[in-house]
C-alpha cells in the first residue's frame, strides 16, 4: 500500500490536465467536428478530436473530483484517521 502522504489524486488530476494541454496545444481543437456531426478530414483527424474531447470531458469533471478527494485525504491524514502502513 502507498504512503497516505503521497499525493495520489493531485498526481492523477495533474496527468490529465496534462494530457489536456498536450491535445490543446497540438491544435487538435480546431478540428472537433464530431460533436457538431461532421466527418474528419481523414482518420487521424477524428482519432485526435475524438481524444481532445474525452481529455476535455476528463479534465472538466474527474480533475474537480481527483481534487476534492485529495482535499478529504489530507484532512483525514491530518486528524489521523488515516493510519500509517
Amino acid at each position: 500500500m502507498t504512503s497516505p502522504r503521497r499525493p495520489r489524486y493531485a498526481l492523477g488530476a495533474a496527468l490529465l490536465v496534462a494530457s489536456f494541454v498536450l491535445l490543446h496545444a497540438l491544435g487538435m481543437r480546431e478540428h472537433v467536428s464530431v460533436l457538431s456531426g461532421a466527418q474528419p478530414i481523414n482518420a487521424w483527424v477524428g482519432v485526435g478530436e475524438t481524444l481532445y474531447v474525452v481529455a476535455w470531458l476528463a479534465a472538466v469533471v474527474a480533475v474537480f473530483i481527483f481534487a476534492i478527494a485529495e482535499v478529504v485525504r489530507v484532512a483525514l491524514v491530518a486528524f489521523g484517521r488515516v493510519t500509517k502502513r
